[in-house]
């Protein structure tokens, strides 16, 4: 990647920063920070205290990200200052954090988007007048969304798992014939990728969360497990196909940017905790069922380690449910809770019927707890640690 900077006379650098590149030669090698104004995305290099514009000459047409440190070399300096950006070999373990530290400034709850796509789907007037490509790609995100119904059977289950988009790069690269053919089709990270690369080819801005807006719950595989809310969408009364067409583009590209980090967290896990975001449509709604699988360490020598499980997902009429399952051995405990204290009776209600079917399955059943009230939220607390792979 190339940038440029004007002359540095005409910058008025050749008085105010000659020791940071002395005399701006041919070869020199500094360390930058770029920054990007929110409304025009202009680009400008942080030097020291100063701040200098700069363009993209050639390379990455988007050019760096806003906060990416930079190295940069210069290749001249008349008629302008012209810098080639020198890659270094990172870690792993520093992509991963780089990665994270770009991705987490983008990422947006998926409900929005849920949200947009739904209203949609409602409106065939405004669908018919977005870009022909834009309204397939949107549709097809759409129609491939988990039924609500599909949920209640375990295969069923399993498929949605499978499709949650975490595990598309592993099944692109160890499936063949019919399975790999129905990755683009099917897997929610491929889907979103082709709706953003649709939306891309229609030049529409992405527009960064601003400082003081309200920030999307980050995906964090330790502190209390809530559900994601549900979101009013701006196109439920639009009839603007550019509004539509912006909406779409930037939550699609916060759904994008959470659905990858969440990829990477888990990773840095190690298998020891696990966190599944699925999206599952209900006529022309759909909703976020989150879940979180920790490994628990054995209390004793020799004795297996077990395994727990929450659930939580936000029902209709803002009903929230949560459940948190414990096994060990064959031993197994559940924590139902709600909202709502009418969903509490109802799950109180069926609180046997669980117990006969876990019985059923060979399982020693400690309790089936009903409480009302969801977990305390901690997120203040539990947002300096976005990965703990304590077991």
């Amino acid at each position: 990647m190339r940038i440029e900077l004007a002359p540095p006379a005409s910058l008025g650098l050749l008085g105010r920063a000659p020791g940071m590149i002395p005399e701006w030669r041919v070869g020199a090698v500094v360390e930058v920070i770029a920054v990007r104004d929110a409304t025009t995305g202009q680009l400008w290099l942080n030097l020291g205290q100063t701040r200098l514009p700069a363009r993209v000459a050639s390379g990455d047409p988007n050019g760096p990200a806003h906060g990416e440190a930079l190295k940069l070399r210069v290749l001249r300096n008349s008629p302008v200052l012209a810098f080639e950006a020198i890659e270094t070999q990172a870690p792993e373990a520093d992509l991963a954090s780089e990665a994270l530290r770009r991705l987490l400034p983008r990422q947006s709850s998926p409900a929005a988007l849920l949200a947009s796509l739904g209203a949609l789907m409602g409106q065939r007037e405004l669908a018919e007048q977005l870009p022909q490509r834009i309204a397939v790609s949107a549709a097809r995100l759409w129609n491939a969304l988990t039924p609500a119904a599909q949920m209640t059977d375990p295969a069923g289950l399993a498929t949605a798992l499978n499709r949650s988009g975490l595990f598309m790069e592993n099944q692109l690269a160890t499936a063949s014939g019919r399975a790999l053919k129905e990755v683009p089709l099917t897997d929610l990270k491929a889907l979103l990728l082709g709706l953003k690369e649709t939306l891309a080819r229609h030049d529409l801005p992405v527009r960064l969360p601003q400082p003081g807006e309200p920030a999307a719950p980050l995906p964090l595989l330790r502190g209390s497990f809530l559900p994601l809310p549900s979101q009013a969408s701006p196109l439920a009364n639009a009839t603007s196909p550019a509004i539509a067409a912006e909406t779409l583009a930037r939550e699609t590209d916060g759904a994008l940017a959470r659905l990858t980090a969440t990829q990477l967290i888990n990773t840095a896990a190690g298998g020891l905790a696990w966190l599944v975001e699925i999206p599952i449509r209900h006529d022309n709604e759909a909703r976020m069922l989150r879940f979180r699988f920790e490994r628990e360490s054995a209390r004793d020598e020799g004795e297996p380690s077990g395994w727990t499980v929450e659930a939580a997902l936000e029902l209709g009429n803002k009903e929230s449910v949560h459940a948190r399952v414990s096994l060990r051995q064959r031993r197994i405990s559940v924590l139902l809770r709600s909202d709502v204290p009418q969903m509490v009776a109802r799950l109180k209600a069926n609180a046997g019927q669980l117990t006969a079917a876990l019985e059923s399955a060979g399982l020693n059943v400690d309790q089936v707890l009903c409480l009302h009230g969801l977990p305390v939220d901690d997120a203040g607390q539990s947002r300096a640690r976005l990965v703990d792979t304590r077991a």
